[in-house]
């Protein structure tokens, strides 16, 4: 006799997907898309888990890592330096860098803690999302 799946569909394609931003908090423009993003990928099986600089998700299923807000000391100082100016100095590209590296390593242990299949990225500026 064949077993057959009785499984939802939707279980069977259930995603962690993590949404990354310098900030999920309050009722900006881009906390309030990710969570409205976050509420149909809910309702469709999936979980969803946050990575940001300053976080008001629930902290299981959150990465807080205050240097990737774009307030942080270090991103101020970075910020300062490069806006409205035509050449930057070798110490800005090098904190660049090495602020690049940081949160690519915190990145990477976000994927991994909570099996990330599917990122979403959202930008401050304009709330649009990046699938990766």
């Amino acid at each position: 006799m064949a077993s057959h799946n009785t499984s939802h569909p939707l279980e069977t394609m259930k995603k962690h997907i993590g949404f990354v931003s310098t900030r999920f908090a309050g009722t900006d423009g881009v906390t309030l898309e990710a969570s409205k993003c976050a509420s149909i990928l809910k309702f469709q099986g999936h979980e969803c888990f946050w990575f940001a600089g300053v976080s008001d998700r629930n902290s299981q299923r959150s990465m807080v890592v205050p240097e990737a807000h774009f307030q942080h000391e270090r991103n101020r100082w970075i910020t300062e330096r490069i806006l409205g100016r035509k050449n930057r100095l070798p110490e800005v590209t090098d904190a660049i860098h090495e602020m690049r590296a940081f949160l690519k390593n915190w990145l990477r242990e976000f994927l991994r803690t909570f099996e990330i299949e599917l990122t979403r990225h959202f930008r401050q500026s304009d709330g649009l999302g990046t699938a990766v």
